[in-house]
């Protein structure tokens, strides 16, 4: 039982800071590059891991695997979050959040093919339910999705986030989610270094608000909601795990309100309640 409200303390601290992050690469893309900010927000959870791997420690990659461990980087952290940054360059937040909540879909599909998952009509139904809730959300804020290249990004994007969510969970089998996640922020951000060519001076320019965010993006959705997601999904099926990320716009309309005090119209409440009840239907156990 214990066990079991830690999992989902984790799982309920990766959707508030995750949720959180749409707002605040908004705020810091005022002074960064979608470049320049991918790869100091990693660097600083980079730094943040190898401070707490002081302390816990960390499983070498074995040989087999080192190609893995280097594409759950490079696909789950360098073109995921280069990707996403440029997309919210051209694309508005509301279409954005709409994109990349396509995930937990994306995952479901690709866990029955390549984790052989089980399917039901139950998941299948509730998974319909909650990305009709985000539909629901995302004109409830007027948004215009025009098909261009910001939303390509996004997509991109959203398919790198669900690869990454496959790949890792073989790995988790023998390796511990702090170790994996370690390794995966680590070589991710190496593959960014070359970024920082012509963008060190976005540092010193940026502004307060934008340099915090950046602090924030790295240290919690970065460092500390990627150590507790992969722990997370060390528990549970990626079916299960991915179906609660439907929350996330949600959580953000929440987050909105005391961060940038932008309020939800009716559309919004409507289609965050039939998210809700979309995750219940997919999560809910059989009888007997």
């Amino acid at each position: 039982m214990r066990q079991r409200f830690f999992i989902y303390l984790c799982l309920v601290i990766t959707l508030l800071l995750w949720a959180s992050s749409f707002i605040a690469i908004k705020v810091a893309l005022i002074d960064y590059s979608p470049y320049a900010l991918s790869v100091y927000r990693y660097i600083i959870a980079s730094i943040v891991l190898l401070v707490i791997a002081v302390f816990i420690k960390v499983q070498f990659p074995q040989k087999r695997d080192l190609f893995r461990f280097f594409m759950i980087g490079f696909i789950g952290i360098a073109i995921y979050n280069v990707t996403l940054n440029y997309g919210e360059q051209t694309v508005s937040a509301g279409a954005t959040s709409f994109i990349i909540n396509t995930v937990p879909m994306i995952t479901f599909i690709l866990s029955i093919i390549f984790l052989k998952e089980k399917i039901n009509t139950k998941r299948v139904m509730g998974m319909m339910i909650s990305f009709t809730g985000i539909v629901i959300i995302t004109f409830g804020e007027h948004v215009d999705v025009v098909f261009n290249k910001g939303v390509l990004f996004v997509v991109i994007a959203a398919f790198s986030q669900s690869i990454f969510f496959i790949l890792q969970k073989p790995l988790l089998e023998k390796y511990s989610s702090f170790s994996l996640i370690c390794w995966s922020i680590w070589l991710g951000t190496f593959t960014m270094l070359p970024f920082l060519i012509g963008n060190m001076n976005m540092l010193l320019k940026a502004s307060f608000e934008s340099n915090m965010s950046l602090l924030y993006l790295g240290v919690f959705p970065g460092a500390i909601g990627y150590l507790v997601w992969t722990y997370v999904l060390s528990k549970m099926k990626v079916q299960y795990a991915t179906s609660f990320l439907y929350l996330i716009p949600v959580i953000s309309v929440l987050i909105a309100i005391g961060w940038i005090r932008e309020f939800p119209n009716g559309y919004i409440i409507l289609g965050g309640a039939i998210v809700i009840v979309g995750v219940i239907i997919f999560n809910r156990k059989k009888k007997g």
